[in-house]
């Protein structure tokens, strides 16, 4: 601001550029996202050689929410018990 208090427009460009992009969460999962799904599904295979579907990863995203911890762990249980 100048002594005026007025904002000059260079000044103002310069604060709208310096603004934080948003971006995704990375500890959560979103299900509308295919190439996230299926990176779980890929993680699965590699880790536990265990074969699940997107439908799979939905279903358990729906039983206990969208955090990636509690979506591993009941994917975990379930495979475990099949």
């Amino acid at each position: 601001m100048c002594r005026t208090g007025v904002i000059h427009l260079s000044l103002y460009k310069k604060i709208n550029i310096m603004k934080k992009q948003h971006k995704m969460d990375p500890n959560l999962i979103s299900t509308k996202q295919v190439y996230e799904l299926d990176w779980v599904i890929e993680r699965f295979r590699k880790k536990l050689d265990i074969g699940l579907t997107r439908q799979d990863v939905k279903d358990a995203v729906k039983a206990v929410g969208k955090s990636r911890r509690k979506v591993y762990a009941h994917l975990e249980r379930t495979c475990a018990e099949k």
